[in-house]
């Protein structure tokens, strides 16, 4: 099981001072849809209330009309994210091989068109870089773009802190 929520360290700027603290951020984890042994999308989620999501999805996507055309339905709990995988009765299941979800979105979380969890959780590059800004320089970017119309950007460019 994923737990659903998780207790962070954070460090909040208040009055020009740094103030350490917690606060509580909801978990996400891949979740692979899968039905009659393929994969149809997968999507980050809160790992909780599984077997709702996965009705509603099937629902929403018009695969099924009725609840009894979900022939089983299990959670599968991975190394890597969850398998909500569903077996679908007839006339689901033709409805569903004539069907594909094909997504390639320009914008949005970035898993539009993905439909296997290791593609979703692929490693992050390391971005490399000579600039390091103290708290001080942060805040102050974030009033001028808050009360002008410059931007942050504009605002490191003049200070010396980009190139």
């Amino acid at each position: 099981m994923y737990p659903t929520i998780r207790e962070v360290h954070r460090a909040a700027w208040r009055g020009g001072v740094i103030k350490d603290g917690i606060r509580f951020v909801p978990e996400e984890v891949p979740i692979a849809i899968t039905y009659n042994g393929g994969s149809q999308a997968v999507m980050m989620g809160t790992p909780q209330d599984l077997e709702d999501f996965a009705i509603g999805f099937s629902l929403n996507e018009g695969l099924i009309g009725d609840l009894a055309e979900i022939e089983d339905l299990k959670i599968i709990y991975l190394d890597d994210g969850i398998e909500l995988r569903m077996w679908l009765a007839e006339p689901a299941a033709a409805r569903l091989s004539t069907r594909r979800r094909l997504l390639a979105g320009p914008t949005g979380c970035g898993l539009c068109g993905i439909d296997s969890i290791s593609e979703a959780i692929r490693p992050v590059s390391k971005v490399a870089s000579k600039h390091q800004f103290d708290a001080s320089q942060i805040m102050k970017a974030g009033e001028i773009r808050r009360t002008t119309a410059g931007s942050v950007t504009c605002y490191a460019l003049s200070n010396g802190l980009a190139t």
